[in-house]
């Protein structure tokens, strides 16, 4: 009997032979048997195997068959498409069809600590010699790309900007709560239904904190007491303050709950790290490490794998600063939580247990829901723990420069989140792997697309066209940036697919690099094992020969313009500099210049796109967002362009 279960109907005398031997195979195999790296086998293996084996022995008995040795090569046949399907005719997964079909091989395997086995040997030892592999695995939906940056961005909000205010309205309330302890003389009480102690505690409280109740607001004085001008923090994104006041002291606790919620997200995103691993975190998990002159500092955490890893592998993980920060206040504000049961985790909740999978993601579903995030398909994007892993190798797969990353002041997230562990994780590399070819895919694409491209490879794009390849790409003009709603990560096969597509195709800041490690300006002069990819902070973007220019690039090539014009304005500059800002000026209007018209059309698409479209879609919020990035580059370009007119 293993967890109340036993195989067969032990009362069945016929079947006796068939019931002890499955009862000692699995006993053999996974109740008693320890693993390779010494710990005992999980007890749901042996549950597992003892269903599939009382399913067979029924089976058996269906047919007739009472002993181990009348089951043969045909009946292993037989019991094989009795596996393959339910009862209703639906398939079964491939891992159910596994579990069913192992019980009389388990017998073969197990044959030297079993009495009794099968008469020969079969033709596989493992289920998996009968059955073809299929890939059960449910694919794990990408975060929309307008939810990705909205969730990024009001976690990184609330851990850089409001954890101040928060942290501070606590300590303000836990001041309020000891000055009534010392006027009353009495310990401060803990909740207890109607209890009338905790009521007065509760009714002087809340007549001196809360912005909700005339009372409090007077005692207070001030929105934020706790601040020198008693006023909240300014948030960067509005330059107003971030929050009107905390209304009561359950306001204050939800406030909380979303820097709790915050400071998972950051740190989960950044370290790419399973909800297994973010509850193995330890108080004392961060570092800093710099060198001698202190320029250079470097920020990690440490953690422990599990997951393929028997008792678990250390590992520390590169982060940016701001994950630091964000275990920072977890530690302090998780540590009258954790008082509560002496635990040592980093993230607990209030009453100090672990933070598992339905608390943390019912916290992200709420944490939606306050900071408005955009809508998939009319409702909240269903936002798991699981997904910030893919998220950060799609991210990092699919914006190599971190061109996005430095959107939501995440700059060295590049850098960082592949030192240490993640680079040596054969898991994370194939997903970073996979969401890299699939950007190029898109790149490529998007070339074959573009309208207007410049630089020596566009331009041999440009004349393999024929003129009605042209003209239909300038009819229907691409509108860049759209929402990824739905994608899902790529499967293998669809990888191996996208793997034939030819060179590699990196995005950059300056051209769109279609790789060929032979004509690439940036790998000159280095050795063969170090030209599998381009250095992308030496693009030689006008004079490559891989160098594709297209609009993506062009904010970059107004950014250089522009600081070229305030050189000449400068009165301090040199004749000489004038002369050679005012050219290279020139030349870069006249690169730019081609690919206003496709931005003009980018712009009436968008526009189409977005009438009477629902404002909260995730595919709306990126379109508008699109739509005011091509509105002030096309600005920008009209501003250039009479600035080097009046300069000629």
């Amino acid at each position: 009997m293993i967890d109340g279960m036993v195989v067969g109907d032990t009362s069945d005398d016929a079947h006796r032979s068939l019931i002890n031997v499955l009862q000692q195979a699995v006993a053999a195999r996974w109740l008693y048997a320890t693993r390779d790296d010494g710990r005992r086998w999980n007890a749901k293996r042996a549950y597992d195997a003892v269903n599939a084996s009382n399913r067979f022995v029924q089976w058996l008995a269906s047919i007739g068959i009472t002993q181990p040795e009348e089951i043969t090569e045909d009946i292993l046949v037989v019991w094989l498409e009795e596996v393959r399907v339910r009862r209703d005719g639906t398939p079964r997964t491939y891992r159910h069809q596994r579990t069913l079909f192992d019980p009389p091989l388990l017998l073969w395997r197990m044959r030297s600590r079993v009495d009794r086995s099968l008469p020969n040997a079969p033709e596989g030892s493992l289920p998996e010699d009968y059955i073809d592999a299929q890939d059960d695995t449910k694919p794990v939906p990408l975060i929309p790309r307008p939810v990705l940056e909205h969730v990024i961005g009001a976690a990184h909000r609330y851990v850089a900007v409001y954890s101040s205010d928060i942290r501070s309205a606590r300590k303000f309330l836990d001041h309020l709560a000891h000055q009534w302890s010392d006027a009353t003389g009495r310990p401060i009480p803990t909740w207890k239904r109607g209890d009338a102690e905790y009521k007065r505690f509760e009714k002087w409280i809340g007549n001196r904190f809360g912005w909700a109740s005339a009372t409090a607001r007077g005692n207070m004085g001030n929105p934020a007491p706790w601040n020198e001008d008693g006023a909240f923090v300014i948030d960067p994104d509005t330059g107003l303050p971030w929050i009107k006041g905390v209304m009561s002291r359950r306001h204050l606790q939800q406030l909380e709950n979303s820097l709790r919620t915050s400071c998972y997200i950051v740190i989960a995103f950044m370290t790419g790290g399973r909800n297994t691993e973010m509850n193995q975190l330890q108080v004392d998990c961060t570092s800093v490490r710099a060198d001698e002159q202190e320029r250079v500092r470097e920020f990690f955490i440490r953690g422990k794998v599990t997951k393929h890893r028997g008792d678990g592998q250390d590992v520390e993980w590169g982060v940016p600063q701001i994950a630091v920060h964000a275990a920072g206040i977890m530690l302090d504000m998780c540590a009258p939580w954790r008082k509560r049961t002496g635990s040592a985790r980093l993230f607990v909740t209030q009453t100090g247990e672990k933070m598992n999978d339905s608390i943390v993601n019912n916290d992200l579903k709420v944490f939606l829901e306050r900071i408005g995030a955009p809508y998939v398909n009319g409702k909240p994007f269903p936002l798991t723990t699981h997904q910030f892993r893919v998220a950060l190798a799609q991210w990092l797969g699919a914006e190599p420069i971190g061109e996005l990353a430095g959107a939501f002041h995440l700059k060295q997230l590049n850098t960082a989140a592949f030192r240490g562990y993640l680079r040596e994780d054969p898991e994370f590399r194939s997903l970073f792997e996979a969401f890299e070819v699939q950007a190029g895919t898109d790149h490529l694409g998007m070339l074959m697309h573009e309208p207007v491209i410049s630089g020596r490879m566009g331009d041999e794009i440009m004349a393999s066209r024929t003129p009605e390849r042209q003209a239909a790409n300038e009819a229907e003009v691409r509108i860049m940036n759209l929402a990824q709603v739905g994608r899902e990560a790529p499967s293998p096969r669809v990888m191996q697919k996208l793997r034939k597509v030819g060179r590699p195709i990196y995005l950059t800041s300056f051209s769109t690099c279609v790789f060929d490690a032979d004509a690439a300006e940036c790998l000159k002069g280095r050795p063969p094992h170090e030209r599998d990819r381009p250095l992308t902070h030496r693009c030689s973007p006008l004079t490559c020969a891989n160098s594709a220019i297209t609009r993506l690039q062009i904010p970059a090539y107004l950014e250089n313009c522009e600081a070229y014009l305030a050189m000449v304005a400068d009165p301090t500059s040199s004749s000489s500099q004038v002369e050679l800002a005012r050219h290279e000026a020139s030349t870069l209007v006249e690169l730019i210049m081609p690919h206003r018209p496709v931005l003009n059309a980018e712009l009436a698409a968008i526009h189409d796109r977005v009438v009477n479209a629902d404002a909260r879609e995730a595919e709306t919020v990126s379109l508008i967002r699109r739509r005011n990035e091509v509105e002030q580059l096309l600005d920008r370009i009209d501003i250039v362009t009479r600035g080097v007119a009046d300069n000629a």
